[in-house]
């Protein structure tokens, strides 16, 4: 929510909720005060007033800022002549209400000299106070960090024969270690050297009893013949086999049904067509060919115990 210049109902004889608009009250009463009053008596106070209080203007257009004059003023440096009317910055009376009514808006106005300081900040513009105390603050803590390393390095200049003693200690322990280290992996190498004349007494083992060309020849043409024995009986068992297409298909999840159906039609099919009776185990298997589609009937393969 920004800073701005709230609006004061007339009704309620112009006095406004912040010190500002009463101050500019105050302000314009004792200029015309002094202006309007002939007597010297009057003109005295009128300057006091005029040296002590200050009149709200627009720093654009020099507007003085009455309570009915809609502003806002710069939310950085908050100073009395960094105040700039809705006119000038072109909003609406709406918009106005809305930015200084509203708490959850993130909105601020800044006037010229802090826009261009938050802007360009290493322009050459004023830096506040606290800026000199954060310098103050860098340069104790670099006179502290210069201290330390002053106090470190006359502590490793002052290094006592005890810890050379600590590290003599720590060498040998380490010297011990990586002899231990030395002796195992010897060991492992030894038992890997055994293991690998193991294996190469079982190679020789094996090699010796393995078969001999002509035992290795006799088992690939025993296996060939047994291959082609078995294509020839799967050939010889589909001699007796039959492709139909386009035989109707029963849409049903019962097999059974399915397959009483199937017989049926072929035997009514060989029956009208190559006048053939079928009785009953002439059929040795039956059952369609691919997966099930909707729309098409699948290739239906019967087999026959004779043909």
């Amino acid at each position: 929510m920004v800073r701005g210049k709230p609006q004061v109902n007339k009704s309620q004889n112009g006095r406004k909720a912040t010190s500002r608009g009463s101050t500019a009250a105050i302000t314009a009463a004792a200029s015309a005060s002094a202006i309007t009053s002939p007597g010297p008596s009057n003109v005295k106070p009128a300057a006091k007033n005029q040296t002590s209080l200050s009149v709200l203007s627009c720093c654009s257009c020099g507007i003085v800022i009455s309570d009915d004059i809609k502003a806002l003023q710069c939310d950085r440096c908050v100073s009395d002549e960094a105040w700039k009317c809705a006119d000038c910055l072109n909003i609406s009376s709406d918009l106005y209400d809305k930015l200084l009514t509203d708490p959850n808006l993130a909105l601020r106005w800044l006037c010229d000299s802090c826009d261009k300081a938050v802007m360009d900040p290493h322009h050459n513009h004023p830096a506040p106070a606290s800026n000199d105390k954060l310098d103050s603050l860098i340069a104790l803590i670099d006179r502290l960090m210069h201290r330390y390393e002053e106090f470190e390095t006359k502590i490793v200049d002052k290094c006592d024969t005890a810890e050379v003693l600590k590290l003599e200690q720590r060498i040998s322990q380490l010297e011990e270690r990586f002899a231990k280290w030395d002796n195992e992996a010897d060991t492992r190498f030894i038992s890997l050297e055994q293991k690998a004349d193991t294996m190469a007494v079982d190679l020789s083992a094996a090699k010796h009893n393995s078969p001999t060309d002509e035992e290795l020849v006799k088992a690939v043409v025993q296996e060939e013949l047994s291959r082609k024995s078995e294509a020839e009986q799967d050939v010889e068992g589909r001699k007796n086999n039959i492709i139909v297409y386009k035989i109707p298909e029963k849409r049903t999840e019962n097999l059974t049904e399915r397959k009483t159906n199937n017989e049926i039609y072929v035997k009514d099919l060989l029956d009208a067509v190559f006048n053939v009776k079928l009785e009953e185990g002439d059929i040795e298997k039956m059952y369609r060919l691919g997966r099930w589609s909707e729309g098409s009937s699948r290739p239906l393969l019967i087999g026959f115990k004779d043909y």
